[in-house]
């Protein structure tokens, strides 16, 4: 069992830099490390329209987070191990006292590793609470209802420095709103080379 903090692994900043250039925001809350940056973010940002109709964004006040985060990574042979993240939180507006419902209260992710030789492969599934108002219709446009997901994928390193990848996210091709309605089942092909 291995346990850290992920904020002092850098990798995972550097991950973070890299994959904002192309994630949406819906599909970055499913990320142990976006959680931590958020986590640790103090400013509650919201947006108005003015006038003209441009979009201005604000800091309208300070956000309290409370909460707790478990991480257990287990290897059970050389080729199996297994992982399991809960977060459990609570964030209120500073100033308010009210509750804010972008955040989810309840997110648990878990999931198996195989690594043998030139090949690996996982299967993790991720749930995520509501973040719906009270009152508020789930399943329609800008409603954040609850879901779970469960992706795949396996790797095959054919060369010294090149590596084959295919994956699947949102297996069961789950419909759920994250303020839009989320993508569906994706298909994944890709090969990495290191230099």
């Amino acid at each position: 069992c291995t346990l850290y903090l992920q904020s002092q692994v850098h990798e995972h900043a550097e991950m973070n830099w890299v994959l904002s250039n192309f994630t949406m925001y819906g599909e970055a809350t499913r990320m142990t490390q976006f959680k931590d940056y958020q986590a640790k973010s103090k400013d509650l940002i919201d947006y108005d329209y003015l006038d003209n109709g441009k979009k201005q964004y604000m800091n309208l006040s300070s956000v309290k987070r409370q909460g707790i985060e478990l991480m257990l990574d287990y290897k059970m042979d050389d080729k199996f191990s297994t992982f399991a993240n809960l977060t459990l939180q609570n964030a209120t507006d500073d100033t308010t006292g009210s509750k804010l419902y972008s955040i989810p209260k309840q997110i648990l992710k878990a999931g198996l590793k195989y690594n043998y030789g030139d090949v690996s492969a996982y299967i993790d599934g991720q749930y995520v609470s509501s973040r719906t108002y009270d009152g508020q219709i789930s399943g329609k446009l800008y409603s954040d209802d609850a879901f779970f997901t469960a992706d795949a994928g396996i790797n095959y390193k054919f060369m010294k420095n090149a590596t084959l990848s295919f994956a699947v996210n949102n297996i069961f091709d789950r419909d759920y709103w994250q303020w839009y309605k989320a993508a569906g089942r994706s298909w994944i092909l890709g090969v990495d080379f290191d230099f």
